[in-house]
Parts: C-alpha cells; structure tokens; sequence
C-alpha cells in the first residue's frame, strides 16, 4: 500500500508540473510531440493529434518534448517550434511547471485543515507540569513537576494551549504564575527568556512517558534489542520518568557506553548501549522516537483557508533557510534526503489517513515548486536565468555556452541524487554498509 501511494503521489505531483508546461505550450501556439509521465521504457502510451502521451516506468520525473526546443536539431522556421518564439512566449511556459506545483501546494494545505490535523493530545489538556528543565525561568522561579498551573497574570490557563499562547510569544517578559500544589495556590513571578529561535523561553514541560514508539533499523538502539514498545525506566542506575529528562540526560552522557534500564511485559531488564554521533552539531543517539498521543482537531472553511496559508508560508522561509544554510556550510549536505525517505514518509502518512497525504503532497508540491525555480542549468530556473539573459543581450547565448552550461548541471544533479541516496540507505540501514560506501565514492 505504502509503495502504491507513494507511486501515486509522486506521479500526480509530476503530471501537474508537466502539465503546467504542456498547458501554456498549446496556449501560445507551440507543437508538444510527448507528454510523459516518467523516464525510460514506456509502459503504455496513446496518440490525440500530433500529440504522444505515456507514462513509462521510472516514476521519479517527467517532460513534455515540444516541437523544435533541441538547438541541435535544423529549424524550418515554424511558430510551432519552441525556439522560434520570442522570450515572451516561452517564458511563461517555463515558469508554468514550478508555479503549478506552488498553486497545488496552496490550494491543498488548506483542505488538509477541513479534513483534520494531528495534534498533541495534551495541547487540550489542563497544564499539568510534567518536567521543568534546569537552568530555565521555570525552574528559577520554583515551579515543580506536578504542579498545575491555573492562571497567568490572573488570566485563567484551562489548556496547555492557552499556557503556550500567553507565554511563547513575548521574550523576557515579566509574568505571575498561579500554580496550585497539595491543595493551595501559590503565586509566583517569572522572568521569561529567549529561546535560540526567537520565542519566549520558559522551561515547563507537559508530562511525557518514556514509551519507545519506533526504533530506527541500524542505530545503537535496534543493535541492542530495544524494541517497540519498550519504557526506558531507569539511566545507569538513576530513576528516569520523563522523555525529555532522559533526553537529556544521555545528551549529558556522550557517547560511551551506559545502562538503559526498560521495562517489557512488567519485566524490568538492563542492556547496555552506547550512543551515537548523530550530526556535526555533536549531538548523540541511540536511535529512539517518543510515542506521542494524538488527537484530530478540524477546522472551519475560512479558518482552514487561514491556517493552511499561514502554514505553508512558514514552510516557504523555512526552506529557504535550509537551503542558506546548505549553501553556507552551517547544515550538513548528509540532512538531505531522496527517494527512498519519500517513500517511507508516504508510507507512514499512508497508515495515518487521507489528511496526512495530502499534508505530505502540500509539503512535496511546495518543495518541487520552489526548488525548479532555482536559477541552476537544467532545472526551469537554469532556462528563466539563461532567457532573462537573452532578453538582456538582445540575442542568444551561444549554442556552446548553453551546451556546456546544461552538460555541467545534469553531472552535477546526477551527483547529487547519488549523494541523497546513499543518505536514504544510511539513515535507513544505518553504518554497517557505511564502509562500502567509503570504497565506492
């Protein structure tokens, strides 16, 4: 099911983009010989008017072959062929395949929204103090594990989502905390900081179990026997009862080895692991995920249109600010990931429902949108900065120019969807073939 979905995702994603391309192209009067759905053999295929649709089998792409876009190929002259038509005409078709997939992204997250979203269950919960991290506000001012936080500068705190509204959004901002421990209420008064992204920093956690919901195939935890399922209970020794203390915590450790105390079937048993270097920040794994219990909250029409725009204009700084960091060096090229974590990604949202895979199309459209428009040889970008250039010259770039130009972005993408997919098949089956992979490249 899984690989039938994802086959289905990406193929819907491609035949929009293409179909952006091959909308305009009829539109301004220029003659598409094939429209395909995928690369390599054809599977099958059907002929209306000069047109050859198909579908063939590598799904991980697509084109429309227009009449005349080879350089290489003798002209006649013909306003049928694409590069006998001023830049005018063919920037539109162009930018037609990108702009598409933004559109589809736009108009999808906001369904996503009617359908329902996924959201913590505690967010509806009453602020019940599960953990307050060392050496934050909350901790400074005495707040406790336990403690349920009733009001903030007297304003009644019902939700966990009403105790984040009034404290995330003003840094270092003075506030009262109304608590109630063992029956009485106390008040005290906090001094909010600031978080590395810019929100307000507190330091109250809601209550979390050390339940493992996933343990990732190669990592320290899988080699060990950890297993889905199992609740971490104890850390060399020491008590441990809460997800983010025991994160911590082995953050504390390092990556020596240490004793995880879990509890399977009422039977408590210790196994000795020793965590991983996950990325150049130096942070350790031992390759766990947290269960987490979700509930599904809707919205109304106009809310969702709201909520998915807001949503997706989040997504389209933070990709931006991936891709500047990749370009400065400040995030590892090993975060990128291919096919295959597509794939696992469609899988999952797959099992969780029809909202988590149009969520998860919303997010691919978007990131197929915005990275084709990238002024990069062979990509949709490369051809709007190559005409933008023309219009500016007056004329062409040389057929040599553009030949080495598009020579050298198809080795380089080619390098690059190697690179993403040995990141797939080392995030996936971990270090153990990572000494193969140091012999091939």
């Amino acid at each position: 099911m899984g690989i039938l979905t994802f086959i289905i995702v990406l193929g819907v994603l491609i035949f929009v983009h293409e179909f952006g391309h091959f909308y305009f192209a009829k539109r301004a009067g220029v003659g598409v010989e094939k429209f395909s759905i995928g690369f390599g053999p054809r599977i099958f295929s059907f002929r209306r008017g000069e047109t050859l649709y198909q579908v063939a089998l590598i799904p991980l792409g697509g084109f429309v072959k227009m009449m005349g876009d080879n350089p290489d190929e003798p002209s006649t002259g013909s306003e049928k062929e694409y590069l006998s038509r001023p830049v005018r005409d063919r920037m539109p078709i162009v930018l037609a395949g990108p702009v598409v997939n933004l559109i589809v992204a736009f108009l999808l997250m906001p369904v996503v929204y009617m359908l329902g979203v996924q959201v913590p269950a505690f967010i509806s919960q009453p602020p019940v103090v599960g953990y307050v991290t060392p050496e934050t506000p909350a901790a400074a001012a005495g707040i406790q594990a336990g403690d349920h936080i009733t009001a903030i500068d007297g304003k009644p705190m019902g939700t966990w989502e009403d105790l984040l509204a009034s404290t995330l959004a003003e840094p270092n901002k003075r506030i009262e905390v109304a608590v109630e421990r063992n029956g009485a209420t106390e008040r005290m008064p906090v001094e909010l900081g600031q978080a590395d992204n810019g929100a307000a920093l507190f330091g109250v956690q809601p209550p979390a179990e050390t339940v493992i919901a996933h343990v990732q195939p190669g990592s320290p935890a899988a080699e060990g026997g950890i297993v889905k399922g199992d609740r971490v209970v104890a850390l060399n020794g020491e008590p441990v009862s809460h997800w983010v203390d025991m994160a911590e915590r082995i953050q504390a450790h390092g990556a020596e080895p240490m004793q995880v105390g879990i509890e399977r079937a009422g039977e408590v048993r210790e196994i000795t692991l020793t965590p991983r270097v996950g990325d150049e920040s130096g942070r350790v794994v031992l390759g766990i995920q947290k269960a987490e219990e979700l509930e599904l909250q809707r919205y109304g029409f106009f809310e969702s249109i709201g909520e998915g725009v807001s949503r997706m204009g989040q997504m389209t700084v933070q990709t931006f600010q991936i891709l500047g960091k990749l370009v400065t060096g400040q995030l590892s090229m090993k975060a990128l990931g291919g096919p295959i974590r597509i794939a696992q990604a469609t899988s999952v949202a797959a099992e969780s429902g029809l909202a988590d895979v149009l969520s998860l199309m919303a997010f691919l459209s978007l990131q197929l949108g915005i990275l084709n428009l990238l002024p990069f040889p062979v990509l949709d970008g490369g051809h709007v900065l190559f005409m933008s250039i023309e219009a500016i010259r007056r004329r062409p770039l040389s057929r040599r120019a553009l030949e080495i130009s598009n020579q050298v972005g198809f080795v380089l993408l080619l390098v690059l969807m190697v690179f993403v997919t040995k990141n797939d098949i080392m995030y996936t089956w971990g270090p153990s073939i990572e000494s193969f992979f140091d012999k091939l490249f």
